[in-house]
């Protein structure tokens, strides 16, 4: 029992309230910590992965989105000497998308031989996955009696050493060497019935051999072996020059001569590996073995919605780890018609796909992006199908499928003059009469007509001698129109011409209707350029400008598709379209699926 300031608490007996309540602050105390810690994604990588003690390896630090704050990494110490650290960032705007980058790259060396974990490093409230390095005691590091250490060596390393057909192998080259070379030439893996990737940039460190410090740099390859069975990679040949004693006789000798200096040659070790076919587990009609697949879906907005007639871009994309971007098979192989319970149908056009391939120390990372119109012909509601990709975990060794479920889209009809065409009857019926209620005899009529007749003529000249006058009064003053009397008719005629362009996929015909149509909307700023009217204009549209403005006067030529920025336009159209008290009025939910 503790008492003080007048608080008296029981520890044994504590009220019910008190119990229920402690738990569920302690719950939602955690839920909302790790929903911070999770605001910003942070993966951990080493460009080498086992490494052999006393050599240096580089710890890369990945953040997608900007974190709390910079990065502290004392914990990396305890197990971990730093030499030297380095910082880049990277931002890219996709489709109005703003996605910004960091990386920070730490040049380590490991204290202790094991499995070592990278500890989670604090970036504010963020923080990163921690990751585990193996690190092995080089055995080669121990000093033959009689033996010497040679000058030159060259090693080789393949991961896995039992792939698959048509899967990543890593081939790492290794030139260690502890003297001073020059002229050096290393010969390219020689590999029947494969495909060979060169992989990033070459690494440097240092490391011990036979009880001697070596300068090591490492090449890696991606392999691809294309049949199943013996796959034989022949060795590899270095010449270098082994710069000597530096003696110089004169000047002459030193200038036309090579110097002290010898050549040296040597090979490495052949590498057979036995390469596994295709498993009979694997149902899939593409051969997809990779580390990992992820397929995703883009819409200009979430969750999309469709109107009759207007064309909808949706974006799939696929990213492969360890697989070229020429394996990739087609993501969206669904009927080109997609029909609805009311009969309309979605008309799909899809465009050229982009293939992307980037070449990292770890391997080949593929993007595969398809961009495909939809346009509804009718209302009602549409079932797209679900996207699924068959594919081999090469980490686990087992199948996995890739999907993107099916999804249920509703249409609407616009109520923008963009739906209704000018040619249209529909845009220039006249209203119906109202029927008669009841019916008159001939000569009423004609009396009654003859009576209007004069009524009508006596207006008339009242309304012609009122028309002199005033022409005469006001014939100096110039005549006003006021700002709000648009030309209809080059407005529409502008937007004829925007979609046509954009359909034509023509920037330079897009940028002048879209002038044209802009000073139809606001005749008294009458913008000369682009970037004028981005300013009037928000969201997905002022995006689209930039890109249009940027593809138009850009040095490179660029392939500019003109599906985004109508239906952007479109989207611009319909908002202004919506009266200001839409809320009184109640046209909310006919905007809403």
């Amino acid at each position: 029992m503790v008492t003080g300031g007048g608080l008296r608490v029981n520890g044994n007996k504590r009220s019910v309230r008190e119990r229920f309540w402690i738990p569920v602050m302690v719950c939602i105390a955690g839920l909302l910590w790790v929903s911070v810690v999770t605001a910003t994604e942070i993966s951990v990588t080493a460009d080498r992965n086992p490494v052999q003690l006393n050599e240096s390896f580089n710890l890369i630090f990945h953040a997608v989105g900007s974190p709390d704050d910079d990065p502290d990494f004392s914990p990396l110490e305890q197990d971990f000497e730093i030499l030297s650290r380095g910082q880049s960032s990277n931002i890219s705007i996709v489709n109005g998308a703003y996605n910004k980058t960091t990386q920070w790259n730490l040049n380590v060396i490991a204290k202790r031989v094991g499995k070592i974990m990278v500890p989670s490093v604090s970036f504010g409230d963020d923080r990163s996955l921690p990751i585990v390095v193996t690190i092995s005691d080089p055995q080669s590091s121990r000093v033959v009696p009689g033996e010497s250490a040679p000058d030159l060596m060259l090693e080789i390393e393949a991961q896995p050493e039992n792939p698959y057909v048509q899967a990543q192998v890593i081939y790492t080259v290794r030139l260690l060497h502890r003297v001073n070379i020059s002229q050096a030439q290393l010969t390219e893996p020689e590999v029947e019935n494969a495909i060979v990737e060169k992989l990033g940039d070459d690494v440097s460190y240092n490391t011990h051999r036979q009880g001697h410090q070596y300068r090591v740099v490492e090449r890696k390859y991606a392999i691809f072996p294309q049949e199943s069975g013996i796959m034989v990679v022949e060795p590899l040949e270095l010449n270098a020059q082994i710069v000597t004693s530096r003696r110089r006789r004169s000047t002459f000798d030193n200038f036309f001569s090579r110097g002290n200096s010898r050549t040296k040659r040597v090979r490495s070790k052949l590498l057979a590996l036995k390469v596994k076919p295709i498993p009979a587990e694997f149902i899939g009609k593409s051969w997809l073995p990779a580390e990992q697949i992820l397929l995703t879906e883009n819409w200009p907005q979430n969750p999309p919605t469709l109107f009759v007639g207007e064309p909808i871009t949706r974006t799939l994309t696929l990213r492969a780890k360890g697989l070229p971007a020429s394996q990739i098979p087609e993501i969206n192989n669904s009927n080109l018609r997609i029909p609805s319970k009311g009969g309309g149908t979605i008309k799909q056009y899809a465009d050229q796909p982009k293939l992307n391939e980037q070449k990292t120390t770890q391997g080949l990372i593929s993007l595969r992006e398809e961009k495909t119109a939809l346009i509804p012909s009718g209302e009602g509601e549409y079932v797209l199908p679900a996207i699924e990709v068959p594919w081999w975990n090469t980490e686990t060794d087992r199948m996995e499928i890739a999907r993107i479920p099916e999804k249920i889209v509703g249409t609407l009809v616009s109520t923008t003059e963009l739906n209704i065409p000018i040619d249209s009857p529909k845009a220039f019926k006249l209203p119906e009469e109202s029927p008669q209620i009841g019916a008159t005899t001939f000569s009423e009529a004609r009396e009654g007509k003859r009576f209007w007749e004069w009524i009508s003529l006596a207006l008339a000249l009242g309304w012609a001698g009122t028309l002199i006058l005033w022409g005469l009064r006001n014939r100096k003053k110039p005549p006003q129109v006021k700002p709000e009397q648009h030309d209809s008719s080059n407005k529409r005629q502008a937007v004829r011409s925007l979609k046509r362009a954009c359909y034509d996929n023509e920037p330079q015909a897009a940028k002048d209707a879209i002038l044209k149509w802009a000073r139809t909307v606001w005749p008294e700023f009458s913008p000369n350029n682009l970037g004028d009217i981005e300013h009037r204009c928000s969201g997905t549209l002022k995006t689209e400008l930039k890109i249009l403005n940027h593809c138009l006067y850009s040095p490179k030529k660029i392939d500019w598709q003109g599906q985004s920025l109508w239906v952007a336009f479109f989207q611009h159209q319909k908002e202004r379209a919506v009266p200001k008290n839409k809320e009184r009025i109640g046209l909310e939910p006919l905007y809403k699926l």
